[in-house]
């Protein structure tokens, strides 16, 4: 097994997995190889797609690995998060069956296993189930272990789901507080959570408010953000004034907030009134002053800039052209530059 990492690490995976199946074939008793076997196996689909021969392959390693697991729950967890991750990439319904199965498995061996908990109950949610089940099922997850981040994850996007933010917000501030594993905050991010539910969930506070605080809103600047750009991209009626109303906040106690300053200046700018654009130009000056390495600072004043000081847009290109490498920027960045 030590032989098959090492290859691994190299990118040899066929002498891996030759090493693999002789380690399998050596201890009829350990499933351990039977795990590395799967985990090539599930790369390979990744890399290749769907293959009737790696998933044969695949399958006969998990049912045996599960043979030789006894009763041992770690085991069951860890081929029951193979399946799940395998339904999630290609969505079989196969996979899906397996992995509630093997959850289920788990919880009569250990029936407080908060992770075969959760995770039963995420995919019974994404098979349809009744959402207040799985709520209920999380909830106790929780009061078995606190702030365990994947069970406040699943409970905060069914709840937001069933329109329910301000509770799910309190599931995200607890989230938040707490160390969170990078897959658990690329679900966060990818979903758009923080955005959603504080968005919605601080709504009404925004509307009521003339100028409404941090501290009113409950909220720190990265999610306002946050906040912000999902209320933009809303159908609701006040949704330029709310984001401005958010900005303004993260301003008043962070007045050289680059990002803040920016995305103001920008929703300024596109009124096409004079004297905000004049403000839209001061606040971006003050932005780049204060933060001459920002990106966003220095891309926003180029796109004002465009319209009326060509030479000053192309200076602040230039300078992002000196600051970050063309690797450094995404597509959609590029995008924009090529466009000013």
């Amino acid at each position: 097994i030590a032989k098959a990492t090492d290859d691994v690490q190299k990118g040899r995976t066929q002498k891996a997995r030759n090493a693999l199946t002789v380690a399998a074939a050596a201890d009829p008793w350990s499933p351990e190889a039977l795990l590395w076997l799967s985990n090539l196996d599930q790369l390979e689909l990744v890399v290749r797609g769907e293959s009737s021969e790696v998933r044969k392959s695949l399958d006969s390693a998990l049912s045996t690995a599960l043979d030789r697991a006894g009763e041992d729950p770690a085991v069951y967890r860890l081929v029951g998060g193979q399946r799940m991750h395998l339904f999630q990439r290609h969505g079989r319904k196969t996979d899906l069956d397996s992995a509630i199965e093997i959850f289920d498995q788990v919880l009569e061996v250990q029936p407080s296993n908060v992770e075969a908990m959760t995770y039963r109950s995420w995919l019974n949610y994404q098979s349809g189930a009744d959402a207040d089940i799985q709520i209920a099922a999380w909830e106790e997850v929780l009061v078995l272990e606190p702030s365990y981040p994947d069970a406040l994850v699943f409970i905060s996007i069914a709840l937001s789901n069933e329109g329910r933010y301000s509770q799910a917000a309190t599931y995200l501030d607890e989230l938040r507080s707490s160390p969170v594993r990078e897959d658990i905050l690329g679900i966060v991010q990818q979903r758009g959570l923080y955005g959603e539910v504080y968005g919605e969930a601080r709504y009404p506070t925004i509307l009521e408010k003339p100028e409404p605080s941090l501290e009113d809103l409950q909220l720190e600047p990265d999610i306002g953000l946050e906040a912000a750009n999902y209320l933009l991209l809303s159908d609701k009626d006040e949704r330029t004034v709310s984001a401005i109303k958010i900005y303004r906040a993260i301003i008043a106690d962070f007045p050289t907030h680059p990002e803040a300053l920016s995305r103001e200046a920008l929703l300024l700018w596109q009124t096409g009134n004079t004297t905000l654009l004049d403000r839209a130009v001061d606040q971006l000056n003050l932005a780049v002053l204060e933060n001459p390495n920002n990106l966003e600072a220095l891309l926003s004043r180029a796109t004002v800039r465009a319209g009326f000081d060509p030479v000053g847009a192309c200076s602040d290109l230039e300078s992002i052209n000196a600051i970050f490498a063309a690797t450094d920027l995404t597509p959609e960045i590029q995008f924009s530059i090529e466009k000013v």
